[in-house]
């Protein structure tokens, strides 16, 4: 039963897992400009990429073998990322890569991009280490996630206007929670 006004957000960290996907010429891009680029908003609207940008944020995105976008990700890196999902920003008490905001398109969805994607990504943007959070409900990501070499580290509980961080691993680092 979901209670109206609770929300819990899974919170994992990257611990380095070589999964790359079978097809061999699959390709990890970013797109930092609007060159040429603008089918991402059909994913993204073009405001968000703007700001998003603006505010240091990065987005990669894979190729297939037929060259087609198939999976994206934004990553920050910083010690302040904020949580759409808890209306909340998380601080962490040293600089990490917070990888947020996947998409894999629905035709595109079942066949190992997502996981590869944040895999390579996390491999490949390593001079922070990588978190990544998604809401308990959606199994999917999570599952990707943990198959993406992630190990769950925090389960952030917010109900109406309160948080609660439970730390699963007795981390050596700290996260506290401030209004959005």
């Amino acid at each position: 039963m979901k209670i109206p006004g609770f929300t819990t957000i899974l919170l994992y960290h990257f611990k380095g897992k070589d999964l790359l996907h079978p097809e061999e010429n699959i390709k990890l891009f970013s797109l930092s400009a609007l060159v040429n680029n603008k089918w991402i908003f059909e994913y993204f609207p073009e405001n968000t990429c703007m700001k998003r940008w603006q505010d240091g944020n990065k987005l990669f995105y894979l190729l297939n073998k037929e060259n087609e976008p198939c999976s994206f990700a934004w990553i920050r890196n910083g010690t302040k990322h904020f949580v759409g999902e808890l209306n909340k920003t998380l601080i962490f008490s040293y600089k990490v890569n917070c990888i947020f905001d996947c998409i894999t398109p629905e035709k595109l969805r079942g066949k190992g991009y997502y996981s590869s994607l944040i895999t390579r990504l996390s491999i490949q943007e390593n001079e922070y280490p990588s978190f990544m959070y998604a809401a308990s409900s959606n199994i999917a990501s999570n599952k990707g996630i943990v198959k993406s070499g992630f190990e769950l580290t925090h389960k952030i509980f917010r109900f109406l206007y309160f948080v609660t961080i439970k730390d699963l691993r007795k981390s050596s680092f700290k996260i506290i929670c401030q209004a959005g």
